[in-house]
């Protein structure tokens, strides 16, 4: 495998045929499970070491804290250019979807490039959409990219996940065969969201109906779970003009009404 040279994250890069890893300033002990710096460090020290199987696990823990940031992906490129030419294209992939002009850009396809025409009965996955866009699209667990791709991978079965907010999680198995292009069309789900509606009304007894369904009677005990978005509110009571009024929820607010009720006028016969 060819020479890693470690560097500091502020440091400039080197030279293209000495590509140096995107490291922080190293710190001492064992690295802690949620902390993205002491795993950078420790996959740093392991490389050094030339244990680089060691360091890509390190650097994969770090990815799954940190999905955007661009040096993990790109120090385990470079670690995966020689033992693991799948994993090498996905992690520059997504270096390169977090960096796209970054100086060390030509070199990271020229090692894509390399690294595809080492996949043995190569197959591919294609990220056909993604919607809502701007998803991060996960691949057994590591970000791979953030909107439609084709990506070449060995065969094998995989799993693709995507989490966004306010939208139920993505999960498919998939098998990818040589020769073989798999699409994975991701079109998220989105999740109900809720705010509050407060009612009050000056006639007891008035019934109280939301998108023309019975919601109580008032006064109401409590207020309203109601989702998000625009709703029809009709009050009425027999012997008063019925009212009605569009009132929008917003998302973990509260809306208050304060219906009066107008006697309705008996006619003089």
């Amino acid at each position: 495998m060819k020479p890693l040279h470690l560097r500091t994250a502020s440091l400039l890069a080197a030279a293209l045929m000495t590509v140096a890893l995107h490291m922080p300033t190293a710190t001492a002990g064992a690295p802690a499970p949620n902390d993205k710096r002491a795993l950078m460090n420790e996959g740093a020290r392991l490389a050094k070491r030339g244990d680089y199987n060691g360091a890509a696990v390190q650097f994969e823990k770090a990815a799954l804290l940190a999905p955007t940031d661009a040096n993990i992906f790109f120090n385990l490129g470079q670690i995966y250019e020689q033992s693991n030419p799948g994993r090498c294209v996905l992690r520059y992939n997504r270096f390169l979807q977090l960096e796209p002009n970054a100086t060390e850009a030509p070199a990271v396809r020229a090692a894509m490039a390399a690294c595809t025409n080492k996949i043995a009965k190569a197959g591919a996955i294609h990220i056909t959409d993604l919607l809502p866009p701007a998803n991060i699209v996960l691949i057994d667990g590591v970000a791979v990219t953030e909107g439609p791709s084709v990506l070449p991978m060995p065969p094998g079965e995989y799993t693709v996940h995507v989490d966004a907010l306010d939208h139920d999680p993505f999960d498919q198995k998939i098998t990818i065969k040589t020769g073989e292009t798999t699409e994975v069309a991701i079109k998220l789900v989105a999740q109900a969201t809720y705010g509050t509606l407060s009612i009050k009304v000056n006639r007891p007894g008035a019934t109280i109906t939301i998108d023309g369904q019975p919601n109580g009677i008032a006064p109401l005990a409590a207020p309203l779970r109601v989702t998000t978005g625009k709703h029809l509110v009709v009050i009425e009571a027999a012997g008063f003009h019925k009212w009605q009024r569009n009132v929008t929820i917003e998302k973990e607010l509260e809306e208050e009404i304060d219906a009066r009720l107008q006697a309705a006028s008996v006619d003089a016969r």
